[in-house]
């Protein structure tokens, strides 16, 4: 699981040019159409660092643009400490950075700014170079078309609800929670950057209860934290519950997969989503991992983020598109049937 999170100051300051549009309100305009290659539960898409050609993960899960460290190496960048710290689910931190000129499709930036991702065996184990976060694409509205494998980005300047073009059987129109740029100083310089938690954050039913779920295209497994699966009556010892591999060399609590009922975007309803309960560890590999001084048995990094994470295994069903500007995640089915399932 690859969804980042971070304390403190943000890092990034994305500014590939787009085209402007003369009128404020108009149809939809397509500015970049990049191909999506899957790999395993993931896609990737063609980007180029430094004149070199790459393949990034295409991740709306996190709120942060990484490179790995094998990258890095490859590369032969140079690295610099940031001012906060980051965080994986794997219980990693990472406090630095590395710039580069960095190319996506027709866009491009000079001396852009990525975080190095905290797990050390970060593409280690396929050709992806980092993660395409939500720093770099909420400046544009993201379209993912899974029946072409095509991620599409258009501009914003169009009016509010005019986006799906595809004629669904039924959409599901939900505001996301998104923080607003801000600018910070980092090494001297004040530079108009996005927050740390630019995450899709939605609000879904599951099992006909209400729950925050991130939106997570670099996730194969969609996952629910332990708390929020006992919250449902959802336990180790349920029936139907199935023991996932080990994690932490077996010890303290497991990840367990659960089929439950519904899950719930709206007018949209994928039936019998399965997922994996998985303990909360964020932060547990992080020596910086305080106790807050209100709390003694409150850490720094407990409870961030929401309690669901939709993955792949979820969206293939699924045609989305999301409009950073309007502040909005479109769902409908995949395919003409009004209500999608997942297997």
């Amino acid at each position: 699981m690859n969804r980042i999170i971070a304390l403190g100051a943000a890092l990034i300051a994305f500014g590939l040019a787009s085209p402007a549009l003369a009128q404020d309100c108009g149809p939809l305009v397509l500015i970049n159409s990049l191909p999506l290659t899957v790999q395993g539960a993931r896609m990737t898409v063609p980007v180029a660092m430094n004149g070199q050609p790459e393949k990034m993960i295409f991740a709306t899960g996190g709120g942060v643009s990484t490179i790995n460290q094998k990258t890095v190496d490859a590369l032969k960048l140079d690295t610099m400490n940031a001012h906060f710290r980051q965080l994986d689910y794997g219980g990693h931190a990472s406090e630095k950075f590395v710039a580069m000129d960095f190319k996506l499709g027709d866009l491009e930036n000079k001396d852009l700014q990525f975080l190095i991702t905290p797990d050390p065996e970060a593409g280690n184990n396929d050709d992806s170079a980092g993660l395409l976060a939500t720093d770099i694409l909420s400046h544009y509205d993201v379209e993912l078309d899974l029946s072409e494998n095509k991620l599409n980005l258009f501009s914003q300047k169009h009016c509010d609800g005019h986006v799906v073009y595809w004629h669904p059987a039924a959409v599901a129109v939900m505001p996301i929670t998104l923080e607003k740029p801000r600018g910070v100083t980092i090494q001297g310089h004040l530079k108009p950057i996005p927050r740390r938690d630019v995450h899709v954050w939605v609000d879904i039913l599951l099992d006909g209860k209400p729950f925050k779920a991130v939106i997570s295209t670099s996730t194969a497994r969609s996952t629910i934290f332990a708390k929020a699966a006992y919250s449902l009556g959802v336990s180790p010892d349920s029936p139907g519950a199935v023991k996932l591999g080990p994690i932490n060399g077996g010890s303290g609590p497991q990840p367990f997969g659960y089929m439950f009922k519904t899950l719930t975007f709206d007018t949209v309803t994928v039936t019998n989503p399965h997922m994996a309960v998985i303990p909360d560890l964020i932060g547990s590999k992080d020596v910086n991992n305080t106790i807050n001084t209100d709390s003694l048995v409150h850490r720094e990094y407990d409870d961030l983020g929401p309690d669901i994470t939709i993955g792949m295994d979820i969206l293939k069903k699924l045609r989305t598109y999301i409009a950073f500007g309007e502040r909005k995640l479109y769902v409908t089915p995949a395919t003409t049937v009004a209500a999608a399932t997942s297997n």
